[in-house]
């Protein structure tokens, strides 16, 4: 029978960030409407500071993701603001 073997190191870059996402989002922080600064300011707190903090263009595209699955709203006005669906 095949064993699985745990890889070694950190996990990607790509999958920290999409759960310090994820996070954020099923907080209550995104309940109200909020800009792409705020949700990389709290993400951010869920990094490491040895990596590379989240910025506001990264959060917007990885945001669109969560757009086409339902998962959040947008309001676009002078800024785009961001709410999860209830």
């Amino acid at each position: 029978m095949p064993t699985v073997k745990n890889r070694a190191g950190p996990k990607k870059r790509s999958i920290v960030y999409r759960e310090a996402l994820d996070k954020v989002i099923n907080s209550f922080f995104m309940s109200d409407w909020c800009t792409s600064d705020q949700i990389a300011y709290e993400a951010n707190k869920h990094i490491s500071n040895h990596w590379t903090q989240l910025s506001t263009y990264s959060v917007c595209a990885i945001l669109r993701t969560y757009e086409k699955d339902n998962k959040i709203s947008v309001k676009k006005k002078e800024k785009k603001y961001y709410r999860k669906n209830i």
